[in-house]
């Protein structure tokens, strides 16, 4: 008796999840080499350009430990500090260690009053971090909250999933969106960081 075929719909999973995965991991990619362009083509290289750069490849690279302390580093002499400290609270929530979540919701409460209207992608991406990480910490009220503020600012999928999430409590994980390819595949884990977002190309 041979090995048995595997049901379509497995297949079709698999398959949405793979695609998924390396369509991300090409944009993180790309996002490191834009970083390191950014660079490049600089005449002149401030302390807080490189530290930019370094926290945005460490943290597309997956080296969350040396994102965090590249990105605090930059928070302590930039005046850009709600765009850093919306980047520390996703790296954060990437890492997921424990305290991770909470700290990442403290860092976007710590913000939601200084990224104002005219800011939208920052409003939006502190909103969106704080539903991600209340949601991780189990918070379904709170997430749906801070997910309903930050679509104000952006009607995006990701924020959307999140939302999804929260008003489903029985369901078993996070879904996160593919950048590329444009659809929701699922972490197969209790959760899962919905990725950087294009907005924050160099």
């Amino acid at each position: 008796m041979g090995p048995s075929n595997v049901p379509p719909e497995t297949l079709e999973d698999f398959i949405l999840k793979a695609q998924s995965l390396i369509d991300t991991q090409a944009y993180f990619l790309d996002q490191m080499k834009a970083s390191l362009q950014y660079i490049k083509n600089r005449s002149n290289v401030t302390v807080d350009d490189l530290l930019k750069a370094s926290a945005y490849i460490y943290s597309h690279g997956g080296y969350n430990d040396l994102a965090i302390n590249e990105l605090r580093a930059l928070i302590s002499i930039s005046d850009d500090n709600v765009h850093h400290k919306n980047k520390l609270a996703q790296v954060y929530i990437r890492r997921g260690k424990d305290g991770d979540y909470a700290k990442a919701l403290e860092i976007s409460r710590s913000v939601l009053n200084s990224a104002s209207d005219s800011d939208r992608g920052d409003a939006w991406l502190c909103n969106h971090n704080a539903a991600l990480a209340s949601l991780a910490l189990g918070s379904n009220d709170d997430a749906i909250s801070y997910g309903v503020e930050a679509l104000r600012y952006r009607d995006d999928p990701r924020t959307r999933a999140i939302l999804d999430q929260a008003r489903t409590p029985s369901a078993s994980d996070i879904k996160f969106f593919s950048f590329a390819s444009g659809e929701f595949a699922s972490s197969g884990r209790p959760t899962v960081v919905a990725g950087m977002s294009r907005m924050e190309m160099i």
